[in-house]
């Protein structure tokens, strides 16, 4: 009985789930057995059996290979997401973030960029609201306001937008 080390080119064939081992070089070979006097005589009748080429199972060359002591991890977020109990209708409104706010011109009023939901900022209460009717939050845990009408100078933009498109459409 013995063992043996070697180096070898592989080339694989994920095909037919094999390997395929040329340029066979034995680095090392140990007989714990026999006298030391033979060993080099043992070293030299295995190297004369070594072939040119070998063609092995993938499977049983994987199973041989080192494998890492411990495996890295990825820290994953597993905490809850947050949970809005809401006990009257509503809607949720996806906003990107937190509301990014921006001037509608003319008005003192400011909309909601990062969202593709109609939400402005009532300049007199600060407060972000939805024109949809219905109460609503963005997830962030601070509810959003039901505006019921639009302000006088929001109405004025509105029918000078509204005009304007109308003159347009007609060109």
């Amino acid at each position: 009985m013995g063992a043996a080390s070697f180096e070898a080119t592989t080339e694989v064939n994920t095909d037919n789930h094999t390997v395929l081992l040329f340029n066979i070089n034995v680095t090392n070979t140990y007989f714990p057995g026999q006298v030391p006097a033979t060993t080099p005589q043992f070293d030299q009748l295995f190297r004369s059996f070594v072939p040119l080429t070998l063609n092995a199972s993938l499977a049983r060359l994987v199973a041989y290979m080192p494998k890492p002591q411990s495996v890295k991890t990825v820290n994953l977020g597993n905490d809850p997401p947050f949970i809005l109990l809401v006990t009257r209708p509503a809607i949720l409104l996806g906003v990107d973030g937190e509301p990014v706010l921006s001037e509608i011109p003319k008005t003192d009023s400011k909309f909601v960029v990062n969202t593709p939901n109609t939400l402005d900022n009532d300049p007199l209460d600060q407060k972000i609201r939805t024109c949809a009717g219905s109460p609503a939050s963005h997830g962030h845990g601070q509810p959003l306001h039901r505006r019921r009408f639009l302000p006088v100078n929001s109405q004025m933009a509105t029918k000078q937008f509204m005009s304007q498109m109308y003159q347009f459409a007609q060109s």
